[in-house]
């Protein structure tokens, strides 16, 4: 019964024994019957869910919360309503505060009522380290305990069954794409909260007005400004200084993890003072606490250096500079009347070096050096910062010492006191200038590979020791003989050149016992040359175990079969998926579990021809084309894999194309005459045993852009993405470029225009086979001794047409990849061989 103040709303609460507000009285009587009839029924714990509508929900999950207890409670009396513990606790003290505020004439009853709620509430906040104010029980219980299976789902057939079927295509394509792109759940519902508005505005008021015009893109902020004019400020390194002893560290060596924890180290710079080692010990690095929360590490002092060589780069591409650089040496002044720098002794001296032509020679340069301290600010007396400046002296005296044509090498941060020496701060430049990386970056720059095989980061002075395996193994296969010749000296270039030989033959996907022997005994030929040329302390026992490698192969099989590079793969497709931070594993795996349901999901047969191609990662770039895994004979797979090496040519078997797919889609081509007769010559060499005529020639051809043999993907220049994958090696041409080798196996390199199938009369068969045609490069006449094996040179253009223009595609014995050269002022191409793939 309520009764109370009703003109100010409020109603007494037997409960509360108290009056309270309306709404807090309906909630409590609610509870009160659901208690009444749960006791009715002999039920000692219920399961309670609030229905007010005051109460939020959490922002951390928006996915369905199962219907599982939640919280179960004891009965107290059976006069009292039973409340969930966390939810009723908190109301309680919310309206008791309430109560406090607009009445004060409560007896001291209540007052100790109140009291002893607020201190449990209190209690219960202070032991927990931290407070999550925004997670509920149930999300925090669900990310502990296992939950209850989903109840199946029913089919429900209705009339709108279309409508459903397309609906279920719509959301399961999203569920698919963010699994593959690795959006977050809070993404996905924006994009969904969006769509449904977008639907509703666009369903009352479509018009064509609304699709006509674009807005034109504009720069609305400095960082789209620096985009759109390709502008790069922060292109300099960055060091971390010790204020103390002025030491440089790389701002990564300065953090540890201890006890599960980022800390910063001090600096462990040695030095000795009176006869006694000392360590500096100095912090660095200061923890600041950002507008968000969260903690990081700043430096203390920050030294900023430029690069040399790289502002050198960007004054020679300008207009008239490196021929004004080049002006000192049609000076003429009399003898004793020094004018300029180059009279000096100095830049007399420097014209050679160790005998060797410097300054004599052109693109060489001097420069000068200059350090000062400055203030940069007016109005501060303590605050000064050094500069490192460059002045180019090649360069006329009124124009050497323009702003334009400084280089700033370093700036140097304001410390307690004059530094001792700049050793510390000249180190980088030194270094910088002392390496020769910057012209291994040129070559792996220059280099083009198939598109599947990734490439190199672009600057390998910084991230050299990034590599991760899979680059590393390409840098040592594909990269590493092309681009060290000429920077290695010669002794040490044929060091290594032993090791990638070695591992040529120890990562082929099929090894013959043969090819294992050769690799043993370039392995330990490449461990005597290290130790014949660095010493015994650089032989690790990583390197002993390099002798040991046969054994391995032959007791597990090739080392693609058992290697790691697939597993460092999925750790990559785990560690993309994204997280908030919180329970990451939980959400792995998660994720994971959700791929697997949708992978393995039954799918509705209506509309799958328009939606199931695009619901796959696949389906975004139009790959159709997958390796064929049916059971075939060992036999028959190992036919095909030798048809690429046999010689000569007669008792090929080139029916078996067991290995080759093509893609669904061609584009049907009517076969010109004259290549008709080139590919009869090509099919009379394939079967001698019988005469083929130009009317057993099929009249048409499908073409294609490309195709697969086992799992690599071979392009060509009809399919523009895929020109680099259409560089290839085999053993086809003759010397002349036009006739087919037929007795002798010599590997040529050549380039894909298309690949075609073709059928023909042979007898009284009707047979099918897959054609590549190819335009095959001139050798240089020092192809293989340039750059040594396995990296041969080649002329940048083709030999003439003939019957060798077309091989079957059973031929090819793997791809290339190949860098341009410029050789006597002609244009070269450097072939560096792609390990081929067989699987077995």
């Amino acid at each position: 019964m309520e009764s109370g103040n009703e003109s100010k709303g409020y109603v007494y609460c037997a409960h509360c024994d108290n009056v309270v507000s309306r709404s807090t009285f309906r909630r409590h009587e609610r509870k009160r019957c659901s208690a009444t009839s749960g006791s009715e029924i002999g039920q000692s714990q219920v399961t309670l869910y609030s229905s007010d509508s005051e109460t939020s929900s959490s922002p951390v999950d928006e996915e369905c919360v199962p219907e599982e207890p939640a919280c179960v409670v004891q009965e107290e009396t059976s006069g009292d309503a039973i409340l969930d513990t966390e939810q009723s606790m908190d109301e309680a003290a919310s309206d008791e505060a309430w109560h406090s505020e607009t009445d004060s004439e409560n007896d001291s009853v209540n007052r100790a009522k109140r009291k002893s709620v607020g201190d449990e509430s209190t209690s219960s906040e202070s032991e927990s380290e931290e407070v999550w104010s925004g997670v509920l029980p149930e999300v925090l219980s669900r990310d502990i305990e296992s939950a209850p299976p989903l109840p199946k789902s029913q089919q429900r057939q209705t009339s709108l069954q279309k409508v459903n079927s397309l609906v279920f295509w719509f959301v399961y394509f999203l569920l698919i794409w963010q699994a593959t792109c690795h959006l977050s759940d809070n993404g996905l519902a924006w994009l969904l909260r969006f769509l449904v508005s977008w639907l509703k505005v666009f369903g009352v008021e479509i018009s064509n007005e609304f699709f006509e015009k674009l807005l034109l893109s504009f720069p609305g902020s400095l960082c789209l400004v620096r985009q759109f004019l390709n502008l790069d400020r922060d292109n300099f390194n960055k060091f971390v200084v010790c204020p103390k002893c002025t030491k440089l560290y790389k701002y990564d060596s300065c953090l540890e993890i201890e006890n599960n924890q980022q800390v910063a180290k001090k600096c462990c710079n040695t030095y000795y003072s009176r006869g006694r080692k000392k360590t500096c010990n100095a912090t660095m690095l200061t923890r600041v606490t950002l507008q968000n929360g969260k903690t990081c590490f700043y430096p203390i002092k920050y030294y900023c250096a430029n690069s040399i060589i790289e502002e050198l780069e960007k004054f020679l591409l300008r207009n008239n500079f490196a021929s004004n650089c080049e002006l000192w040496r049609k000076r003429k002044v009399a003898e004793g009347l020094p004018a300029d720098v180059y009279d000096g002794n100095l830049w007399k001296e420097f014209q050679t070096v160790n005998g060797t032509s410097f300054l004599e020679k052109p693109r060489n340069y001097g420069f000068m050096l200059n350090f000062d301290f400055f203030q940069p600010m007016k109005h501060r007396k303590d605050y000064s910062v050094g500069v490192f400046y460059l002045a180019i002296l090649n360069l006329p005296r009124a124009e050497r010492f323009k702003w334009e044509n400084l280089i700033v090498m370093g700036i140097v941060p304001s410390l307690g006191q004059e530094p001792k020496n700049l050793n510390q701060f000249l180190e980088p430049a030194v270094d910088e200038l002392k390496s020769q990386l910057k012209e291994i970056e040129e070559r792996i720059n220059s280099v083009e590979l198939p598109c599947d095989i990734g490439r190199l980061p672009m600057r390998i002075t910084s991230n050299s020791g990034s590599y991760t395996a899979e680059q590393w193994k390409n840098w040592t296969l594909i990269y590493s003989i092309f681009c060290l010749k000429g920077v290695l000296p010669e002794e040490h270039f044929r060091c290594w050149q032993t090791f990638v030989l070695a591992c040529k033959y120890l990562c082929q996907s099929v090894i013959s016992n043969t090819d294992l022997e050769i690799a043993d005994g370039l392995i330990l030929k490449f461990c005597k040359s290290v130790e014949t040329l660095y010493g015994k302390r650089v032989i690790t026992p990583n390197m002993h175990l390099h002798n040991h490698l046969k054994e391995v192969i032959l007791d597990h099989g090739p080392v693609t079969s058992f290697w790691c590079f697939s597993f460092e793969r999925f750790n990559g497709i785990l560690g993309s998926t994204t997280t908030n931070k919180r329970s990451v594993e939980l959400q792995l795996m998660r994720q994971f579990l959700i791929s697997r349901q949708l992978k393995d999901m039954d799918l509705p047969e209506q509309y799958q021809d328009d939606f199931l191609h695009l619901c796959s990662p696949t389906g975004m770039v139009n790959a159709d084309v997958k390796e064929d895994v049916s059971p075939l004979s060992w036999s028959v797979k190992h036919e095909f894999s030798n048809v690429a090496t046999k010689a000569p040519l007669h008792g090929i078997n080139w029916r078996n194309d067991s290995g080759v797919t093509v893609p669904s889609n061609y584009k049907p081509v009517h076969f010109d005459e004259d290549d008709a007769a080139l590919l009869r010559d090509v099919y009379q060499i394939m079967y001698p045993e019988s005469e083929i005529e130009m009317g057993s020639l099929g009249e048409s051809i499908r073409k294609f852009g490309s195709l697969n043999i086992w799992s690599t993907t071979f392009g060509s220049k009809m399919q523009p993405r895929g020109i680099r994958s259409g560089k290839i090696l085999a053993s086809w041409p003759t010397d002349n470029g036009k006739d087919v080798l037929q007795e002798t196996f010599c590997l040529s390199a050549g380039t894909v225009q298309y690949y075609f199938r073709h059928s023909v009369k042979v007898g009284d068969e009707h047979l099918t086979h897959h054609f590549a045609c190819v335009k095959w490069y001139l050798p240089h006449r020092e192809s293989t001794s340039l750059y040594g094996n396995p990296v041969r040179v080649c002329e940048n253009r083709f030999y003439p047409g003939g019957p060798s223009s077309f091989m079957p595609v059973q031929r090819i014995f793997s791809r290339f990849a190949s860098a341009e050269l410029e050789l006597e002022g002609q244009k070269h191409i450097a072939v560096v061989p792609v390990i081929r793939n067989v699987h077995l």
